[in-house]
């Protein structure tokens, strides 16, 4: 999840107003949560470092095991 709520999030875009809005609020997500979190795993190392903590955020355990195996970082 890459905002606070943790949560899906759906946006109405009936009208006009509900569209520019729901784009606003999906631009502001983007560059307050999105974007930095992203640019903390914006390499493979990074990434590798956070598997290696154990936290493996959007995969399973198994998931994470496997791709650190893949990458021979097991």
């Amino acid at each position: 999840f890459l905002s606070p709520e943790k949560i899906d999030l759906w946006w109405e875009g009936s009208t006009q107003e509900q569209s520019v809005s729901a784009a606003q609020d999906i631009a502001n997500r983007l560059m307050c949560y999105a974007l930095p979190t992203l640019s903390e795993l914006s390499n493979l190392e990074a990434l590798v470092m956070l598997w290696r903590s154990g936290k493996c955020p959007g995969l399973t355990d198994y998931q994470r095991k496997k791709y650190l195996a893949t990458l021979g970082r097991a």
